[in-house]
């Protein structure tokens, strides 16, 4: 019996047989992200991408030149710095609804271009807020702030927007901390009607809607934060809260819906895969022109 068990542990040993994956080894390409604003720097986020199997997670773009076009006049050709992914210049010369055009040139690479515009800025009309307790199934009670913001948009065009609230404190040594607070969304503008079957309340959309339901009226969008999120704790001397209302590209608005759809997907193996919404014509990335209003809140306790 024991000659048997030798004789089946060589048959094991002969049916091994190593096999080679061959993986095809892909030119990186170009990635290229900017967020155009009137009146600021321009700054760009330049790199390559990498093959699935390197350990680097891009790698450095180098005798690259960035240009930047507005309504067809030049307003910055640059060489981009080498050995970084950041390059800032000087604020260049646009406004809202400017026609935007960015260039990068490498050598021996396809000419990478991305084309955007500024978005018209839609003003805040108002925005009131009131508190409102909800009480749990357990019995237990949670205090929210309601937030009514009042806008009135073109009802020529697709519009794109999003809310955010955000946090800064300032203890007694004068150290500032931010954070961007969670939202409750039940205003039904935060519903993406185009996606169907009600699979969008399953993620968060960080405050992002269309003017699907809006169509150039004025609109009042409605939405929560749970009041310990932002009240003052003993050991700051003050809190502000600052309301954003963003006007977003198409772009913006596709490439931030698909990130956040594509990263909770992950957790659901039934969807589809999702891509990630790119405006970079032979690259990678986006670039986007931004607009936005605000409104400041301090908290006395």
């Amino acid at each position: 019996m024991r000659y048997g068990w030798l004789l089946f542990g060589f048959l094991l040993l002969g049916c091994e047989k190593e096999i080679h994956i061959e993986v095809p080894v892909q030119q990186g390409r170009v990635v290229v992200y900017s967020f155009l604003y009137p009146d600021s720097a321009v700054g760009f986020h330049l790199s390559e991408s990498v093959s699935i199997t390197s350990p680097d997670l891009y790698a450095y773009v180098e005798n690259a030149r960035v240009g930047l076009k507005v309504n067809g006049s030049v307003q910055l050709d640059q060489a981009f710095p080498s050995n970084t992914v950041n390059g800032k210049w000087d604020q260049v010369d646009c406004n809202y609804g400017d026609s935007l055009l960015v260039e990068v040139s490498i050598p021996g690479k396809p000419l990478v271009r991305a084309r955007t515009i500024i978005p018209e800025k839609v003003a805040i009309a108002a925005l009131d807020t009131v508190t409102e307790v909800r009480r749990l199934g357990n019995g237990d009670e949670i205090a929210y702030l309601r937030f009514a913001l009042q806008f009135k948009e073109n009802g020529l065009r697709s519009n794109f927007y999003q809310v955010v609230v955000v946090r800064e404190s300032w203890d007694y040594d004068g150290v500032r901390r931010i954070k961007t607070l969670d939202l409750l969304q039940e205003d039904p503008v935060f519903v993406f009607h185009e996606q169907g079957g009600g699979l969008s309340s399953w993620f968060d959309f960080r405050g992002l809607f269309s003017d699907v339901l809006i169509n150039g009226q004025d609109y009042t969008v409605t939405f929560l934060t749970q009041k310990k999120g932002y009240l003052m704790a003993f050991d700051e001397q003050r809190v502000r809260l600052t309301v954003y209302l963003y006007h977003h590209t198409y772009d913006y608005f596709e490439y931030l819906k698909t990130t956040i759809w594509a990263k909770g997907a992950d957790n659901f193996p039934v969807f589809d895969p999702v891509r990630i919404h790119s405006n970079v014509e032979q690259g990678l990335g986006l670039v986007s022109g931004m607009s936005f209003d605000q409104v400041q809140y301090e908290i006395n306790q």
